[in-house]
């Protein structure tokens, strides 16, 4: 018993020693492992709140970048339907905005502080300081800011479910902070921008392409022309085109109306500068209705139409201008100013005109040309360089402009063009006698009266294109021939423009200027007319425009029953003013169509 005993007590002692060494080796082991999985820890930490670091940053600039407004805009706006969708869902979270700024920056303070806390651990002292610094730099703030303020709209909708949860999460701090900032701050109803800032973003946008300079204009001129006044866009009294309350209405003054290219024609008594000397509007498709041979006086139709005419003033805004033409009165306003210089009473000046179209071409930012238009700016004496209509043409339209000539002209004319003048003597055989009677009958017969000249008539200008012979029948034509405008006169049965009939339409240029100081009667044969005596004369298709006839010849017309009745000649004459204060004269060519009773 004693023997096992201390075998016993021996092995024990051996195992217990064994033990103890074996705890003495393992509890490093032990210790290296734990430290091992700590470290590990660390960084994982490290990494999980950089990571929710760049979160918070990222989506405090990305969605409080877009404001209610914003995301209003896209919603009523956007052409995408996913902005439409994402917008929707990042509208109601940001509806409280306060909330959610205490959340994302409560969140952020947070996950910075347990950063700063795990990184010292890793790191001691100034690489400590310096690495932490770094990494929260980085990647908890710039790059994620960068790209949430870039894809602002698609990450905010995706992390709507997150931010959801942590406001939930956070609420009881963050809640009785967003209360008091709603109460000092109030709503936040996002960012308006005044019309300077508007001016200055649709010039951006424009640079970036995304509009074009004319909608930019637009868009400018309707959000600024309510700041301008009547006096920045009217047109000055001294250039306005008006009618004198003494005015007839005969085929002059009709004709000066459709030159003018007007629609509005305000009406003037007196002196025509005074509120009192407004007499009323016609408007140009009021005189479709009026007679020219009738020449009726102006005040007539205007009392006949009762057309307003509207009053404002020169600081009088253009918004209250255009809302009383939307009114429907009347399109045409007279701008007026009270003048109270010199020794009597005060009276209301006129000082120019505002019309509709003035209105719409300030919100346009740009003229408006229709096809009448005369002048681009009508306060410059802008012309508009186009073809415009041939004026002559009106004369179709006036009997009292078509002249005849007798028949002993007619036989005498016709020996002395045939005799003399080469267009006529060198074809015989295309120009027959009957076609040069034909061409003489159905020409213009020019007659200025020399008690009716107030300014020289100019009949060709130099260099200038014409298409018209020209016979002097009675009187005299000055002609200034070279560049040194030698003085020569020309009397009866002299001949002008000859190489007019002889080339081409179009272009012969006289190398002279014939000018009208006196009476004078004259035969004016077209370049046109005397190609078609060419071909035929009497013979030659005659489908064009007819004159209108006169009320004396309607009325003998009808008095003559089963009678042809033969038509004067239709190629007619008009005067046009020139800008050196002389004025030229045009003819249009037209051949007359006989008349069936």
């Amino acid at each position: 018993m004693t023997v096992r005993s201390s075998s016993t007590m021996m092995a024990r002692r051996a195992l217990t020693t064994a033990t103890v060494v074996l705890a003495l080796h393992a509890r490093p082991v032990r210790a290296q492992l734990d430290g091992v999985g700590t470290e590990v820890f660390r960084w994982v930490g490290v990494t999980v709140l950089v990571m929710f670091s760049g979160i918070f940053s990222g989506l405090t600039l990305g969605l409080l970048g877009l404001d209610v407004m914003t995301l209003d805009i896209l919603i009523k706006g956007s052409e995408s339907e996913q902005d439409r969708q994402n917008a929707r869902q990042i509208l109601k979270l940001r509806k409280d905005g306060n909330s959610l700024l205490c959340t994302l920056l409560f969140g952020n303070v947070v996950v910075n502080s347990a950063l700063s806390i795990v990184s010292a651990e890793i790191f001691d002292g100034l690489i400590g300081l310096i690495v932490s610094t770094f990494v929260i730099v980085i990647f908890g703030e710039i790059i994620p800011q960068a790209v949430c303020h870039r894809y602002a709209l698609t990450i905010g909708a995706k992390s709507v479910p997150l931010v959801s949860k942590l406001r939930l999460l956070f609420l009881p701090i963050t809640a009785p902070i967003a209360a008091i900032l709603n109460r000092m701050l109030g709503e936040d109803i996002g960012t308006l921008f005044t019309r300077g800032q508007m001016k200055a973003m649709f010039s951006a946008y424009v640079t970036q392409g995304e509009i074009t300079e004319d909608e930019a204009n637009v868009m400018t001129g309707a959000i600024s022309y309510k700041d301008k006044c009547a006096s920045d866009v009217m047109t000055p009294y001294d250039k306005v085109f008006h009618l004198k309350d003494t005015d007839q209405l005969d085929f002059a003054t009709l004709s000066k109306v459709f030159k003018s290219g007007f629609s509005r024609l305000p009406v003037f008594s007196g002196h025509g500068n005074r509120w009192e000397d407004v007499q009323g509007m016609l408007l140009t498709k009021d005189l479709i209705m009026i007679d020219p041979e009738e020449a009726h006086n102006v005040m007539a139709a205007v009392q006949l139409f009762n057309r307003n005419v509207g009053r404002c003033y020169p600081d009088t805004k253009l918004s209250e201008v255009l809302k009383s033409f939307k009114a429907g009165t009347s399109h045409m306003s007279i701008v007026v100013d009270v003048n109270n210089k010199g020794d009597g009473d005060p009276f209301y000046e006129l000082v120019g005109v505002v019309t509709m179209e003035d209105i719409i071409e300030e919100i346009l930012q740009a003229e408006i040309v229709d096809e009448t238009d005369v002048y681009v700016h009508m306060e410059e004496g802008d012309k508009i360089e186009r073809d415009s209509f041939d004026f002559a043409r009106l004369r179709l339209l006036d009997t009292s402009m078509t002249q005849t000539l007798s028949k002993s002209e007619l036989s005498a004319v016709s020996v002395h063009l045939r005799a003399n003048v080469g267009a006529f003597r060198d074809a015989p055989k295309l120009l027959t006698p009957e076609n040069t009677m034909w061409l003489l009958q159905n020409s213009a017969v020019l007659d200025i009266k020399g008690e009716n000249l107030k300014t020289p008539k100019i009949l060709y200008r130099r260099d200038k294109i014409d298409t018209f012979f020209t016979l002097i029948l009675s009187g005299k034509i000055q002609i200034l021939a070279g560049r040194d405008e030698v003085r020569v006169e020309y009397g009866a049965f002299q001949c002008l423009g000859e190489h007019a009939l002889m080339v081409n339409e179009g272009e012969y240029k006289p190398d002279f200027t014939a000018v009208v100081e006196e009476g004078v009667r004259c035969l004016r044969i077209s370049r046109a007319m005397y190609e078609r005596a060419l071909k035929g004369g009497a013979s030659a298709d005659r489908t064009a425009m007819r004159r209108r006839l006169s009320s004396k010849e309607e009325k003998a017309l009808s008095q003559t029953k089963g009678t042809l009745v033969q038509e004067p000649p239709v190629d007619v004459v008009v005067v046009e003013e020139e800008g050196d204060g002389t004025e030229k004269v045009e003819e249009v060519a037209v051949a007359p169509k006989a008349a069936d009773a």
